[in-house]
C-alpha cells in the first residue's frame, strides 16, 4: 500500500481537531461524548430496523453530520437511494465530507429541494429530530413527509421520552399517546420499543468508561462495559427507557 493510500484510509474523521487547547492552556488529546453508548443504542436499533424490512430507498429526515446514512451506506450494499435533509448548512457540510464519492448519497437542505426524481422513498428515518421542532409545526411537516413515502412505506421514528428532563434545546419529549397526537390517520403504529434504561446501572457503566480521572482505552474492558450495557441498559420499558422508538406504516 502506498504512503498516500494509508494516509487517506486514517481520515475516517478529521482527526487533527481531536486534540486541542483548554480555556486555561492546557492540553487535551482527546474529545468524548458522554451519552455516546445511547447513541450507539439508538443509531443500531434503526439500522436493524431498516435491514429486517429490507429498504432500498430511503431519507432521513434531520441526517445532522450524516452519520446514519454513512453507516447505512457503508453495510447495506442493497440501498439505492439514500437521501439526507437537514437545515444546517455546517452539519452538511460535515455529511457531505463524510460521504464524499459515494453517489448513493443525496443532501439536502430543506425538503422542497429534493429532486423528485429520487421519491417516492420506501422509509423515513427520523432519529432524535422531532423534539426539535416547535410544536405548532410538528404535524404539518409529518404530513409533508408522508407524501414522500410510497403506499406501504415506514416511518422510523426515535424520540427522548417523558422519563428524561427536557433538554434546554428541545421543545418537548414524548410518549407513545403524546407523539399519535401528531399522527395522522395515514399512519398505523406497526411497533414500538423503549431503549436506555436509565438508572444506576448505566451510571456506573458510564463512570467506568469515562469520568473526570480517566477515559477506558482497553479493548478487553471496553468489551465487557459493552456486554454489560447490552445485557442491562439497552432495553427499556414505558417506564423507564430514556428514548422510544417506532414504526408507522403509510397506509
Amino acid at each position: 500500500m502506498r504512503p498516500e493510500d494509508i494516509q487517506e484510509q486514517q481520515y475516517v474523521i478529521p482527526y487533527h481537531y481531536l486534540p486541542y487547547q483548554g480555556i486555561d492552556g492546557e492540553w487535551h488529546i482527546a474529545r468524548t461524548l458522554g451519552w455516546g453508548y445511547e447513541y450507539l443504542a439508538i443509531l443500531e436499533t434503526v439500522k436493524q430496523i431498516v435491514q429486517r424490512y429490507q429498504i432500498r430507498r430511503l431519507l432521513d429526515f434531520g441526517c445532522g453530520d450524516g452519520r446514519l446514512i454513512w453507516e447505512l451506506a457503508r453495510e447495506h450494499i442493497d440501498i439505492d437511494v439514500l437521501i439526507g435533509v437537514d437545515i444546517s448548512d455546517r452539519a452538511l457540510s460535515f455529511a457531505k465530507a463524510m460521504l464524499y464519492g459515494n453517489t448513493k448519497c443525496h443532501l439536502f437542505t430543506s425538503l422542497e429541494d429534493i429532486n423528485p426524481s429520487l421519491l417516492p422513498v420506501e422509509a423515513i428515518t427520523a432519529v432524535e429530530v422531532l423534539e426539535h421542532i416547535p410544536p405548532e409545526l410538528l404535524m404539518d411537516t409529518i404530513r409533508k413527509l408522508r407524501s414522500f413515502l410510497c403506499h406501504g412505506g415506514i416511518f422510523i421514528i426515535s424520540v427522548p421520552t417523558t422519563n428524561v428532563r427536557i433538554n434546554p434545546k428541545h421543545y418537548q419529549h414524548f410518549n407513545v399517546e403524546s407523539l399519535l397526537r401528531y399522527m395522522d390517520k395515514e399512519f398505523v403504529l406497526k411497533e414500538q420499543q423503549y431503549i436506555h434504561h436509565v438508572g444506576i446501572v448505566w451510571e456506573f457503566i458510564r463512570r467506568m468508561v469515562i469520568n473526570r480521572y480517566f477515559i477506558a482505552n482497553n479493548r478487553l474492558w471496553l468489551k465487557l462495559m459493552t456486554s454489560l450495557y447490552k445485557r442491562f441498559v439497552l432495553q427499556a420499558d414505558p417506564t423507564n427507557g430514556a428514548h422510544m422508538i417506532v414504526v408507522m406504516s403509510k397506509k
